[in-house]
């Protein structure tokens, strides 16, 4: 694990009080952390958080419309091969 890299919490601990946040940032910074300053920390991570769930969910539907062209070429893949082998089954009938 790099040096930078704080270790993940156990799953069963309870969430940071405001005032454990306060104090992990101004242990962090040295500087007195104000509500406002957590207020805009919060804008910025949920506009962050927002961004990134917007690009997820356009990667989403872009791979689902490649699956849908994947599918339909399937889909028109085997209809071709169903007539090709049909007319190699009437080609041999004829043949016979």
């Amino acid at each position: 694990m790099a040096d930078d890299q704080a270790p993940s919490p156990p799953p069963d601990t309870q969430e940071p009080s405001l005032a454990d946040i306060r104090a992990n940032i101004r242990a962090l910074t040295g500087a007195m952390v104000t509500k406002s300053d957590l207020q805009t920390l919060s804008a910025t991570l949920y506009e962050a958080i927002r961004s990134e769930v917007a690009t997820i969910q356009r990667d989403i539907a872009a791979q689902d419309g490649r699956i849908q062209n994947l599918e339909a070429t399937h889909l028109t893949s085997v209809s071709i091969l169903d007539a090709t082998d049909a007319a190699v089954a009437r080609q041999d009938n004829m043949l016979l």
